[in-house]
């Protein structure tokens, strides 16, 4: 997850112990559509036989900052039924770790011939990152009795839900968010 319930109560002024699980439903659900958005998952994951296929110069990974040690490409050289898999020849390829991006010097040519296997995202997740979790989730945790509603006045005091996400908060995603190199 991208920050913590302790920062959000933090956030909130809640000290006590009782709305934790809530905190954390609204925290892993606002999570996950941050990442759906910024179409990777930031934090460091390890990404298991991803298969690509081949006739292609550039070949964009799921996650930029790759881990160094971390990083396996082979490719099939038999067929669908007998998989043959054998390791890439370094010279053939140039790999941009903080891209995501492998560039391929050698043509290879078929559909599904690529498995790679490597660990990418940040062991620090972003502090810009992590407030927008935060500030999200507090919205909807304010916002939850009140849910359908739009406007509320008291008297002369009228106040409008915001949208969810602000024009700022649009900003920080474009700004983390994986650009497509190809």
């Amino acid at each position: 997850m991208l920050s913590t319930v302790d920062k959000l109560k933090t956030h909130l002024g809640i000290t006590a112990t009782t709305y934790d699980s809530v905190l954390t439903q609204i925290m892993g659900q606002v999570d996950a559509h941050i990442k759906k958005i910024l179409v990777r998952e930031v934090e460091e994951y390890e990404y298991i036989d991803d298969i690509y296929d081949g006739d292609r110069e550039f070949i964009q990974l799921k996650d930029t900052n790759l881990s160094k040690s971390d990083f396996t490409f082979q490719y099939n050289k038999g067929d669908s039924e007998t998989e043959d898999w054998e390791t890439v020849p370094r010279t053939d390829y140039e790999l941009y770790y903080d891209l995501g991006v492998i560039r391929m010097n050698t043509a290879y040519t078929g559909n599904r011939i690529f498995k790679i296997n490597y660990t990418a995202g940040d062991d620090d997740v972003a502090e810009d990152l992590q407030m927008l979790l935060i500030r999200l989730s507090a919205k909807i945790y304010n916002k939850r009795k009140s849910e359908g509603t739009s406007n509320e006045s008291l008297e002369n005091i009228s106040f409008g839900w915001n949208k969810l996400i602000a024009p700022e908060d649009k900003d920080v995603l474009e700004n983390h968010k994986l650009k497509f190199f190809v």
